[in-house]
């Protein structure tokens, strides 16, 4: 079992308690969601990322594992920014450029 994991969440039996036929909210933390896969993913306080005294390449990783188990929707939130907050904001804002010009090249061509 990997650091931090939760032990329910160890095996497969155990990851299957997740899938429950019903609708409900899952409180998993990033350490044990890697091989998980949600419909909506919150990840609150990206602004405390990454942690004082610990390799920001770390945490960076950390934080990719929770942004990939989204498959429809991520929402992060921040009230103050940090260095994590600019490059995905910096990222974003490069999508969004690239996407723009192909919609103009696809209306112009």
């Amino acid at each position: 079992m990997e650091a931090g994991q939760h032990p329910e969440f160890g095996s497969a039996k155990g990851r299957g308690t997740l899938y429950g036929s019903e609708d409900a909210v899952k409180i998993v933390s990033m350490h044990s969601s890697k091989g998980l896969e949600f419909g909506l993913v919150l990840i609150p306080h990206l602004g405390e990322m990454p942690k004082k005294g610990e390799d920001e390449a770390d945490e960076a990783r950390l934080l990719y594992v929770a942004m990939t188990r989204a498959i429809d929707r991520l929402v992060m939130t921040y009230r103050e920014p940090s260095s994590f907050t600019r490059r995905i904001a910096d990222s974003i804002g490069s999508v969004r450029q690239h996407l723009a010009e192909m919609d103009s090249q696809k209306a112009a061509g």
